[in-house]
Protein backbone atom coordinates (compact mmCIF):
# COMPACT_ATOMS: atom_id res chain seq x y z
CA UNK A 1 0.00 0.00 0.00
CA UNK A 2 1.11 3.60 -0.68
CA UNK A 3 0.19 7.24 -0.04
CA UNK A 4 -0.76 9.26 -3.13
CA UNK A 5 -0.37 13.05 -3.57
CA UNK A 6 -3.71 14.36 -4.78
CA UNK A 7 -3.08 18.12 -4.90
CA UNK A 8 -0.55 20.86 -4.08
CA UNK A 9 -1.26 24.54 -3.56
CA UNK A 10 0.08 27.81 -2.14
CA UNK A 11 -2.28 29.67 0.18
CA UNK A 12 -1.95 33.09 1.77
CA UNK A 13 -2.62 33.88 5.42
CA UNK A 14 -2.07 37.60 6.07
CA UNK A 15 1.44 38.35 4.86
CA UNK A 16 2.57 34.73 5.02
CA UNK A 17 2.33 31.90 2.50
CA UNK A 18 2.08 28.20 3.25
CA UNK A 19 2.31 25.14 1.03
CA UNK A 20 -0.72 22.87 1.19
CA UNK A 21 -0.29 19.24 0.14
CA UNK A 22 -3.30 16.92 0.03
CA UNK A 23 -2.45 13.22 0.42
CA UNK A 24 -4.59 10.12 0.16
CA UNK A 25 -3.42 7.98 3.07
CA UNK A 26 -3.46 4.18 2.74
CA UNK A 27 -1.84 3.55 6.15
CA UNK A 28 -4.99 2.16 7.82
CA UNK A 29 -4.73 -0.79 5.45
CA UNK A 30 -1.02 -1.45 6.06
CA UNK A 31 0.72 -3.77 8.57
CA UNK A 32 1.77 -2.04 11.82
CA UNK A 33 5.53 -2.61 11.30
CA UNK A 34 5.40 -0.65 7.98
CA UNK A 35 3.55 2.44 9.23
CA UNK A 36 6.49 4.04 11.06
CA UNK A 37 8.78 3.90 8.01
CA UNK A 38 6.07 5.19 5.69
CA UNK A 39 5.25 8.07 8.06
CA UNK A 40 8.91 9.19 8.15
CA UNK A 41 9.25 9.01 4.38
CA UNK A 42 6.00 10.92 3.92
CA UNK A 43 7.16 13.68 6.29
CA UNK A 44 10.41 14.11 4.35
CA UNK A 45 8.51 14.18 1.06
CA UNK A 46 6.05 16.79 2.32
CA UNK A 47 8.83 19.07 3.57
CA UNK A 48 10.69 18.77 0.26
CA UNK A 49 7.56 19.50 -1.79
CA UNK A 50 6.67 22.46 0.42
CA UNK A 51 10.16 23.92 -0.06
CA UNK A 52 9.95 23.51 -3.84
CA UNK A 53 6.48 25.08 -4.03
CA UNK A 54 7.40 28.08 -1.87
CA UNK A 55 10.65 28.63 -3.76
CA UNK A 56 8.79 28.56 -7.09
CA UNK A 57 6.20 31.00 -5.80
CA UNK A 58 8.91 33.38 -4.55
CA UNK A 59 10.60 33.31 -7.96
CA UNK A 60 7.29 34.04 -9.72
CA UNK A 61 6.55 36.91 -7.32
CA UNK A 62 9.99 38.44 -7.88
CA UNK A 63 9.52 38.14 -11.64
CA UNK A 64 6.11 39.86 -11.45
CA UNK A 65 7.54 42.65 -9.30
CA UNK A 66 10.24 43.29 -11.90
CA UNK A 67 7.66 43.63 -14.68
CA UNK A 68 6.43 47.02 -13.47
CA UNK A 69 6.89 49.45 -10.61
CA UNK A 70 4.98 52.48 -9.30
CA UNK A 71 7.02 55.57 -8.47
CA UNK A 72 6.61 59.25 -7.72
CA UNK A 73 8.90 61.62 -9.60
CA UNK A 74 8.53 65.41 -9.38
CA UNK A 75 4.92 66.50 -9.89
CA UNK A 76 3.68 63.16 -11.20
CA UNK A 77 3.32 59.48 -10.46
CA UNK A 78 4.33 56.80 -12.95
CA UNK A 79 4.05 53.14 -13.74
CA UNK A 80 7.45 51.92 -14.92
CA UNK A 81 7.57 49.14 -17.48
CA UNK A 82 10.62 47.70 -19.27
CA UNK A 83 11.90 50.56 -21.40
CA UNK A 84 9.02 53.02 -20.88
CA UNK A 85 6.97 54.95 -18.33
CA UNK A 86 3.25 55.79 -18.11
CA UNK A 87 1.92 58.85 -16.27
CA UNK A 88 -0.69 57.70 -13.76
CA UNK A 89 -1.55 60.93 -11.96
CA UNK A 90 -0.35 63.81 -9.80
CA UNK A 91 2.12 63.28 -6.98
CA UNK A 92 1.65 64.89 -3.56
CA UNK A 93 3.68 67.91 -4.72
CA UNK A 94 1.85 68.08 -8.05
CA UNK A 95 -1.55 68.42 -6.40
CA UNK A 96 -0.65 71.96 -5.38
CA UNK A 97 0.34 73.14 -8.86
CA UNK A 98 -1.90 74.61 -11.55
CA UNK A 99 0.48 74.15 -14.48
CA UNK A 100 2.05 70.78 -15.27
CA UNK A 101 4.78 70.02 -17.79
CA UNK A 102 5.19 66.30 -18.38
CA UNK A 103 8.87 65.41 -18.92
CA UNK A 104 9.94 63.41 -21.95
CA UNK A 105 11.90 61.06 -19.69
CA UNK A 106 12.50 60.32 -16.01
CA UNK A 107 15.22 58.56 -14.04
CA UNK A 108 14.51 55.20 -12.49
CA UNK A 109 17.61 54.34 -10.53
CA UNK A 110 20.46 55.23 -12.85
CA UNK A 111 18.43 54.64 -16.01
CA UNK A 112 16.66 57.26 -18.11
CA UNK A 113 13.19 55.99 -19.03
CA UNK A 114 11.12 57.66 -21.82
CA UNK A 115 7.60 58.76 -20.92
CA UNK A 116 5.44 57.28 -23.67
CA UNK A 117 1.83 57.38 -22.45
CA UNK A 118 -0.73 58.85 -20.07
CA UNK A 119 -2.94 56.37 -18.26
CA UNK A 120 -6.74 56.46 -18.45
CA UNK A 121 -8.32 58.70 -15.79
CA UNK A 122 -4.83 59.98 -14.85
CA UNK A 123 -5.98 63.60 -14.31
CA UNK A 124 -9.74 63.04 -14.09
CA UNK A 125 -11.54 65.77 -12.10
CA UNK A 126 -8.33 67.70 -11.32
CA UNK A 127 -10.30 70.92 -11.02
CA UNK A 128 -7.24 73.07 -10.13
CA UNK A 129 -5.28 72.10 -13.26
CA UNK A 130 -5.14 75.05 -15.68
CA UNK A 131 -2.35 74.09 -18.09
CA UNK A 132 -0.78 70.85 -19.33
CA UNK A 133 2.15 70.37 -21.71
CA UNK A 134 2.61 66.89 -23.19
CA UNK A 135 6.01 66.09 -24.73
CA UNK A 136 6.57 64.52 -28.15
CA UNK A 137 7.68 61.27 -26.49
CA UNK A 138 4.04 60.55 -25.60
CA UNK A 139 2.16 58.61 -28.28
CA UNK A 140 -0.89 57.41 -26.30
CA UNK A 141 -3.39 59.06 -23.95
CA UNK A 142 -5.93 56.83 -22.19
CA UNK A 143 -9.71 57.26 -22.01
CA UNK A 144 -10.95 60.14 -19.83
CA UNK A 145 -7.39 61.17 -18.99
CA UNK A 146 -8.42 64.83 -18.50
CA UNK A 147 -12.15 64.38 -18.12
CA UNK A 148 -13.71 66.86 -15.70
CA UNK A 149 -10.69 69.19 -15.52
CA UNK A 150 -12.99 72.19 -15.38
CA UNK A 151 -10.19 74.80 -15.06
CA UNK A 152 -8.01 73.41 -17.85
CA UNK A 153 -7.60 76.24 -20.35
CA UNK A 154 -4.33 75.44 -22.11
CA UNK A 155 -3.31 72.10 -23.65
CA UNK A 156 -0.18 71.42 -25.69
CA UNK A 157 -0.38 68.00 -27.30
CA UNK A 158 2.47 65.76 -28.41
CA UNK A 159 3.31 65.97 -32.12
CA UNK A 160 3.51 62.17 -32.10
CA UNK A 161 0.13 61.47 -30.53
CA UNK A 162 -1.65 58.62 -32.34
CA UNK A 163 -5.19 58.84 -30.96
CA UNK A 164 -7.49 61.07 -28.93
CA UNK A 165 -9.58 58.51 -27.11
CA UNK A 166 -13.08 58.50 -25.64
CA UNK A 167 -13.88 61.30 -23.17
CA UNK A 168 -10.24 62.47 -23.13
CA UNK A 169 -11.16 66.14 -22.62
CA UNK A 170 -14.82 65.74 -21.76
CA UNK A 171 -16.04 68.39 -19.32
CA UNK A 172 -13.02 70.68 -19.76
CA UNK A 173 -15.32 73.68 -19.62
CA UNK A 174 -12.53 76.30 -19.59
CA UNK A 175 -10.83 75.04 -22.75
CA UNK A 176 -11.26 77.64 -25.51
CA UNK A 177 -9.03 76.14 -28.22
CA UNK A 178 -6.76 73.20 -28.91
CA UNK A 179 -4.45 72.24 -31.78
CA UNK A 180 -4.73 68.63 -32.93
CA UNK A 181 -1.39 67.47 -34.35
CA UNK A 182 -1.07 65.90 -37.80
CA UNK A 183 -0.09 62.58 -36.20
CA UNK A 184 -3.58 61.88 -34.81
CA UNK A 185 -5.41 59.13 -36.72
CA UNK A 186 -8.70 59.02 -34.82
CA UNK A 187 -10.82 60.93 -32.31
CA UNK A 188 -12.98 58.85 -29.96
CA UNK A 189 -16.56 59.18 -28.77
CA UNK A 190 -17.31 62.35 -26.78
CA UNK A 191 -13.62 63.29 -26.77
CA UNK A 192 -14.48 67.01 -26.38
CA UNK A 193 -18.05 66.75 -25.08
CA UNK A 194 -19.22 69.51 -22.72
CA UNK A 195 -16.24 71.74 -23.49
CA UNK A 196 -18.60 74.68 -23.23
CA UNK A 197 -15.94 77.38 -23.82
CA UNK A 198 -14.53 75.79 -26.97
CA UNK A 199 -15.16 78.12 -29.90
CA UNK A 200 -13.17 76.63 -32.79
CA UNK A 201 -11.18 73.55 -33.71
CA UNK A 202 -9.34 72.20 -36.75
CA UNK A 203 -9.31 68.51 -37.62
CA UNK A 204 -6.18 67.69 -39.65
CA UNK A 205 -5.84 65.51 -42.71
CA UNK A 206 -4.34 62.64 -40.70
CA UNK A 207 -7.64 61.95 -38.91
CA UNK A 208 -9.50 59.12 -40.64
CA UNK A 209 -11.91 58.01 -37.90
CA UNK A 210 -14.30 60.18 -35.92
CA UNK A 211 -16.35 58.87 -33.01
CA UNK A 212 -19.89 59.80 -32.00
CA UNK A 213 -20.95 63.00 -30.25
CA UNK A 214 -17.41 64.37 -30.20
CA UNK A 215 -18.59 67.93 -29.59
CA UNK A 216 -21.94 67.38 -27.90
CA UNK A 217 -22.48 70.02 -25.22
CA UNK A 218 -19.96 72.42 -26.80
CA UNK A 219 -22.48 75.25 -26.73
CA UNK A 220 -20.08 77.96 -27.98
CA UNK A 221 -18.43 75.96 -30.76
CA UNK A 222 -19.09 77.80 -34.00
CA UNK A 223 -16.17 76.79 -36.24
CA UNK A 224 -15.04 73.22 -36.98
CA UNK A 225 -12.53 73.12 -39.83
CA UNK A 226 -11.95 69.80 -41.61
CA UNK A 227 -9.21 69.21 -44.16
CA UNK A 228 -10.92 68.84 -47.57
CA UNK A 229 -8.98 65.69 -48.48
CA UNK A 230 -9.71 63.57 -45.43
CA UNK A 231 -13.20 62.45 -46.51
CA UNK A 232 -15.26 64.37 -43.95
CA UNK A 233 -17.01 66.81 -46.21
CA UNK A 234 -19.98 67.81 -44.03
CA UNK A 235 -19.81 70.07 -40.97
CA UNK A 236 -19.41 68.35 -37.62
CA UNK A 237 -21.67 69.70 -34.90
CA UNK A 238 -21.90 66.96 -32.29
Amino acid sequence: MKSFILNTDIRRFGNDYIAVIEIFNCEPFMPEHSKSLITKRKAVLMVALAAVLLSSYALMSDSADQTSAEISFGDLTYEIYPGEATVTGLSYEGQYKNSIVIPSSIFYGDTSIPVTSIDEYAFEDCSSLTSITIPDSVTLIGNSAFSGCSSLASVTLSDNLSYIREYTFSGCSSLTSITIPDSVASIGNRAFSDCSSLTSITIPYSVSVLGNNIFVGCTNLTDVSVHPDNGFSSPITG
